[in-house]
């Protein structure tokens, strides 16, 4: 997910140089380890690696020692990350939301920020979930499961359809959702279970079709049989 704030620094900068994300491109150890290795002043503020001239912020970066030539250059990346960046005098540090849609922080913006990754994540999970080597059929069947389309007694019955009992008709226990049926009963979670132990695989069931598919995908199982 890309970054959405970054730091505003002011007189006193608060910031701490390599830990903190304050330039917007990532905290600069994690970016730059090589270089952060050889720094001087790693927990130092950003008031720590600079000075005022004139009215001008100057960067001063310190190292433990002469950098090769082919650290020069990664120096230079490095700098080139928050050269542009500077202090700025009689301002307090503070946090600014960077969602372009929105440029003030607040509640309603971040929902719809994290509305539209969890919109963008579901497209690249439905993506892969199609072009899986399943019979056409069995893919329909569970597109229809991941959009609680099937016709499971509770969904029945919140479409007027007069069933004699909710309850799962194999459990006795719990009513018969899209949700219990497939992913919650311990009695369909044996036949789970048994088709895991087939195809060597650990895996912790989601109850959400969707995410249950995405989390199968990202376990140990061997790319032919993610593919299935």
């Amino acid at each position: 997910m890309k970054t959405l704030s970054r730091g505003r620094l002011a007189m006193e900068r608060e910031f701490l140089f390599c830990v903190d994300n304050w330039a917007g491109c990532g905290v600069l150890k994690n970016v730059y380890p090589r270089l952060f290795s050889l720094s001087s002043l790693k927990d130092a503020k950003v008031s720590k690696l600079g000075v005022w001239s004139n009215g001008v912020w100057e960067w001063k970066v310190a190292w433990r020692r002469r950098l090769f030539d082919w650290e020069k250059s990664l120096e230079n990346l490095f700098v080139q990350a928050f050269q542009e960046r500077c202090p700025i005098l009689e301002e307090e540090d503070r946090w600014v939301w960077k969602d372009g849609e929105f440029p003030k922080y607040t509640v309603t913006s971040a929902y719809n920020c994290l509305r539209r990754f969890v919109e963008e994540e579901n497209i690249s999970v439905y993506n892969k979930f199609w072009r899986s080597k399943a019979s056409l059929l069995a893919l329909v069947y569970a597109w229809r499961v991941s959009k609680n389309k099937i016709a499971t007694r509770v969904n029945l019955e919140k479409r007027g359809i007069t069933v004699e009992s909710l309850l799962f008709c194999f459990c006795g226990v719990e009513e018969e959702s899209c949700h219990h049926l497939f992913f919650e009963c311990r009695i369909v979670w044996k036949i789970w279970s048994q088709c895991f132990a087939w195809l060597e695989v650990s895996f912790v069931s989601h109850n959400e079709p969707i995410l249950n598919f995405h989390q199968f995908r990202m376990c140990n199982a061997s790319a032919t049989v993610n593919e299935v």
